[in-house]
């Protein structure tokens, strides 16, 4: 299952055709890992019911979760930019701009307008950190965070193609 991963290569933010490339791959994985585990994102769900921590302080949504080694998962699409810090741990990471590999001690940008494929390696802690002015409610949250869909979220091509 995992060994068409190897198929993301980098792709710039603005290459239409390669994201759509990728996001191709992210859906037939998304397939696949169902098959498996009968989720399409895996252990993701599992995941947030046994061990989520959320935070909503000032405007800033916070997730911090405790990934096992070995634990292979697909994300929901968010729609808005996020910091993650990494405290343990390296995370094997696809998305619509090709690879990346995270490892502990990481603060930085995550993916965002695109779902990721996420591998764990060794137990990985990380927080997710997102600006979310429209509500004080941690459970509105994700109705402002993440997509329903990719017709959601605007992309560069979409800003050129709209002029």
């Amino acid at each position: 299952m995992l060994q068409h991963l190897n198929n993301f290569k980098p792709v710039a933010f603005d290459d239409k055709a390669g994201r759509l490339h990728s996001r191709t791959l992210i859906e037939t994985f998304e397939k696949a890992i169902e098959v498996e585990t009968g989720n399409p994102r895996g252990e993701a769900d599992k995941l947030n019911e046994e061990g989520l921590e959320e935070y909503l302080v000032g405007g800033a949504y916070t997730r911090v979760i405790t990934v096992p080694s070995g634990v292979c998962f697909v994300s929901e699409l968010w729609k808005k930019e996020r910091l993650w810090i990494l405290m343990s741990g390296t995370l094997h990471v696809k998305s619509e701009l090709g690879s990346s590999v995270f490892t502990a001690p990481y603060i930085g940008p995550a993916p965002y307008g695109t779902k990721v494929i996420a591998l764990s390696e060794g137990e990985v802690k990380f927080a997710a950190i997102t600006g979310v002015t429209e509500t004080e409610d941690v459970k509105e949250v994700k109705e402002f965070i993440i997509a329903k869909g990719y017709e959601e979220i605007s992309y560069p091509w979409d800003l050129l193609e709209n002029e």
